[in-house]
Formats: structure tokens, C-alpha cells, sequence
């Protein structure tokens, strides 16, 4: 899916924000300050939606990585191990629920 709309949707947003401000100027009233509250608000909206998508490209690239060395086994005890380094449990349950919050299905390798 292309980034492109997303991006033109916060550019429109903050082109409101930028609205909302100049609206505001010279106005002492509560509208003023109300311009002013919506403005800021959208900007970090804004903000923790980019955040947002860093995350999920972060938690992506972690996932891709885990696979590319043969994804996850389950151990004797029922937990994920990285196929890599099956001393590393943590890593392997992250690397799952990594995969379930991106929803996709986690590379398990056959015994």
C-alpha cells in the first residue's frame, strides 16, 4: 500500500492546524483559545500517527530479520526459540507477538 495517501491526509490536517491558528490570532476570546486547543491537538495527532507507523516498520524489519535465519522452533517446554540461537526464549515469544500484532502468521520451523 502506497504511503501517499497518508501522507496527504496529514498534510491536509496540518494545513487545517495551520488554519485553525490564523483563525486564532488577535482573538482573546474562548474561540481564540479554542482555535488555538484544536490546532495543537491535530499536530500531535499528527505526530504519534508518524511515531506510529515507525514502530510498525520497526516491528516489521524485526520480523523479516527473524525470519531470514529460519524463524522460531518450539522447544521442549512449548516456547519460541529463535532458530538462530535457541538459548534466546525472549526473543523468540517477542518475535511472535511482533507477529500478531503486525497479523502475521509467525515463521515456526518443522521438527
Amino acid at each position: 500500500m502506497s504511503k501517499k495517501p497518508k501522507l496527504l491526509k496529514q498534510c491536509k490536517a496540518l494545513d487545517y492546524a495551520d488554519h485553525l491558528e490564523v483563525m486564532a490570532d488577535g482573538e482573546e476570546d474562548g474561540l481564540g483559545k479554542l482555535c488555538l486547543g484544536a490546532a495543537r491537538w491535530i499536530r500531535r495527532l499528527v505526530a504519534e500517527k508518524a511515531r506510529g507507523a515507525e514502530v510498525k516498520d520497526a516491528l516489521a524489519e524485526f520480523v523479516r530479520d527473524v525470519n531470514q535465519t529460519g524463524g522460531v522452533a518450539l522447544n521442549d517446554e512449548g516456547l519460541h526459540t529463535p532458530v538462530a540461537d535457541e538459548d534466546w526464549i525472549d526473543l523468540g515469544e517477542t518475535y511472535v507477538k511482533a507477529c500478531a500484532a503486525l497479523g502475521v502468521k509467525p515463521k515456526v520451523a518443522k521438527e
